[in-house]
């Protein structure tokens, strides 16, 4: 068991969305243009590198929010609890979690799942 999990954050499709990126009908207080940089995000949530069992499926669902503890936040709650993510960037939302099994990284095979994220900065 990996704890706390391992988080290996890569880059998703689409990169960015150009027409954010360019300042689209975008206009700061001043009237301004602005050009906010939109990216999305894929976030490998790693707990362990194991076969598929009860209690690694377990400290998975924790960490995803399907398992509720009084001592553990979800990653997609914690986000949504500090979008700024501590000021680092303008927003971040957790869209959705995806493949929950077996993922390969480097020839090592691990068990979690992929969350997809948008983040925005200037």
């Amino acid at each position: 068991m990996i704890n706390p999990p391992m988080f290996l954050v890569m880059p998703g499709n689409p990169i960015s969305k150009i027409g954010v990126c360019l300042g689209e009908g975008l206009l700061d207080a001043g009237g301004r243009p602005v050009s906010p940089t939109e990216f999305t995000i894929r976030a490998h949530l790693i707990v362990a590198r194991a076969d598929v069992i009860a209690n690694v499926q377990d400290n998975l669902d924790t960490w995803l929010g399907f398992e509720r503890t009084a001592t553990a936040v979800s990653v997609g709650m914690a986000i949504a609890m500090d979008p700024t993510l501590g000021g680092t960037v303008e927003w971040c939302e957790c869209t959705t979690e995806d493949s929950y099994a077996p993922i390969e990284i480097a020839g090592i095979m691990y068990f979690g799942a992929r969350l997809n994220m948008n983040v925005s900065a200037r």
